[in-house]
């Protein structure tokens, strides 16, 4: 081999050789709609900004986020906004809901320095999942080489509902005659009944996951669950006749902030009904809306339970087999956004509490025109939410009162003995007012009038007719005449 040759082989190799390792470029594949985390191996301080660059195949370069210690971190473009996340520390960028947009090259910037290494994201096409019996299409991008996998699986529906919301479910199909209906709720192992019906019993809710929200169309099997939060996520089946039907349906609730409230001074409880076993620790954290992170409880199966800030000590404990959190003596400090951790690992719901005071009792206020009218209004001025109640616990109707309340009217004609309540609700509390009865809003008529005149008459006509028909009550009259003054002076103050 001539001298030549085998320069130019070893000016080759060195080309390449430090080719390779200035330009290292690492692949990172993911599929639509997943979630995705890459970043450099390290990062040396001090770091006063980073900056993620995306290039899309044939466009130009974007920043996908950026960071720095004056402005914090920015998602400019909207095809990261709002689903991109960088942590500082590590310079990891994290991307959610991806798309066929997000595939291409990144590059990170580190104090306004490019950085040798590259990353090449490839998104995969989606996989469609269908049920026996669906219908599908595929949809092919122009500018991507997409993948479909299709998975048919044994007669499972997708049905999806956020935090609060209300869903509705039913199978596709429902052959007379029927004599019993349960749907059963499965969330990682533990299966329970969420509703069941039979001809005999009727309907009963026996979990308490469901109870006062969930309800059952025996004619068509349809379930119906309403105030949604994270725990009804899952698997659900059900039984016709006490047979297992195929069909399944995955419920998956999104959105998972749950709204708590609860009153000042008093005590709430919220947090899962069930947790998945092992358990060896538990941590409740609390973010005020102006402060920083702290723990409000914690417990692990060494060290056991304790209470490391003093905004919780002495007044919160917490139920190793549910998970439950309980805070008593609540104040305003208490209100703000819980998380809990289950074996170091942050679980998905939230919980924001927010606080207030509980109602007063009310009390009702009469209007009337005159002493004599047919009607009169009663009145409850108070803002919080006022329902009005007669003595057959029926839900009247009700009226504006400006500048706040509800009032209604009540007419003269009706049974005496009847009676209205004014009711106050908050998220909180409940309170009833003391009744007003029909028979003390309206004076009595005449008539006792007519009979304290009447009365007196008769009584000395016949007075005047004993003193002509019996001569020994002349001897008494005087006595009688005395007694008959003093009935009529009572007669006067009494009515």
């Amino acid at each position: 081999m001539s001298l030549r040759c085998l320069m130019l082989i070893i000016i080759c190799v060195v080309f390449i050789t430090t080719e390779a390792v200035s330009g290292v470029e690492v692949k990172v594949f993911d599929k639509v709609g997943g979630t995705v985390s890459f970043g450099a191996t390290s990062i040396n301080p001090p770091v006063n900004s980073i900056i993620w660059k995306h290039r899309k195949n044939g466009e130009s370069v974007i920043k996908a986020i950026e960071w720095d210690v004056d402005d914090g971190v920015f998602d400019l473009n909207p095809r990261f906004r709002d689903i991109t996340t960088l942590d500082e520390k590590t310079g990891q960028i994290t991307i959610t809901k991806l798309n066929f947009e997000h595939s291409g090259l990144y590059t990170i910037d580190i104090n306004s320095k490019e950085q040798e290494q590259r990353f090449k994201l490839e998104v995969l096409g989606e996989d469609v999942k269908k049920a026996v019996g669906d219908e599908i299409y595929f949809r092919p991008d122009k500018e991507q080489e997409q993948r479909f996998s299709l998975t048919v699986k044994g007669e499972e529906g997708n049905v999806f509902g956020e935090v609060g919301g209300r869903v509705s479910f039913r199978p596709t199909s429902l052959n007379p005659p029927v004599s019993s209906i349960i749907w059963k709720h499965r969330n990682g192992g533990y299966v329970v009944k969420a509703i069941e019906w039979d001809v005999d019993d009727g309907v009963f809710i026996s979990n308490q996951r469901f109870r006062d929200i969930t309800t059952l169309d025996e004619k068509t099997g349809q379930i119906t669950i309403t105030n949604l939060n994270a725990e009804h996520s899952g698997e659900y089946t059900i039984d016709i006749n006490s047979k297992e039907q195929e069909q399944r349906f995955k419920l998956t609730v999104t959105g998972q902030e749950v709204k708590v409230f609860g009153a000042l001074g008093g005590r709430v409880s919220f947090g899962p009904t069930s947790l998945n076993p092992p358990v060896s620790s538990i941590i409740w954290k609390h973010r005020s809306s102006t402060g920083p992170v702290v723990k409000a409880i914690e417990w692990d199966t060494d060290d056991g339970e304790s209470i490391p800030h003093p905004r919780f000590k002495g007044i919160t404990s917490l139920n190793r087999m549910t998970g439950q959190i309980t805070i008593t003596k609540l104040n305003i400090e208490h209100e703000g956004l819980y998380t809990i951790d289950i074996n170091s690992k942050e679980q998905e719901q939230k919980y924001k509490l927010s606080l207030m005071d509980p109602v007063p009792k009310p009390e009702i206020e009469i209007d009337r025109s005159d002493k004599t009218s047919d009607f009169v209004y009663l009145i409850c001025k108070y803002s919080e939410t006022i329902i009005w109640n007669n003595s057959a616990g029926e839900i009247l109707d009700v009226k504006d009162h400006l500048p706040k309340g509800k009032f209604i009217t009540v007419h003269k004609n009706g049974h005496p003995d009847d009676y209205y309540t004014c009711t106050l609700k908050n998220e909180v509390s409940e309170k009833t007012s003391d009744p007003v009865l029909r028979r003390d809003l309206f004076e009595e008529s005449g008539l006792w009038w007519i009979a304290l005149i009447i009365i007196p008459i008769l009584i000395l006509a016949l007075f005047v007719l004993l003193y002509k028909v019996w001569s020994r009550f002349h001897s008494k009259l005087s006595i009688v005449l005395f007694s008959f003054k003093i009935w009529v002076s009572c007669s006067y103050h009494v009515f």
